[in-house]
């Protein structure tokens, strides 16, 4: 029986991979160079990985509302309005 690896599409789980870059950015340029930059930057730079988080999430929204909902990632993700609220 060959076997058939399932499609793998990231869309259902954007808005979370958004968030989790932005975090990871953070936390590296802070462990980097944090003492010497200050922290003023960490708010701006939060809230530009929440905006990013909301763009992702808002065209999610519009594609679900035009082609109605879906099942994502081998069955495990539903794409949905509710999912992405």
């Amino acid at each position: 029986m060959p076997f058939s690896a399932p499609g793998v599409e990231l869309a259902a789980v954007a808005p979370e991979l958004a968030l989790s870059v932005a975090a990871l950015l953070l936390l590296l340029v802070d462990a980097v160079a944090g003492g010497s930059l200050g922290r003023a930057y960490l708010a701006p730079f939060a809230t530009l990985g929440f905006a990013a988080s909301i763009v992702v999430a808002l065209s999610l929204w519009r594609q679900v509302t035009v082609e109605g909902p879906e099942v994502q990632l081998a069955g495990m993700v539903a794409l949905d309005g509710f999912a992405i609220f």
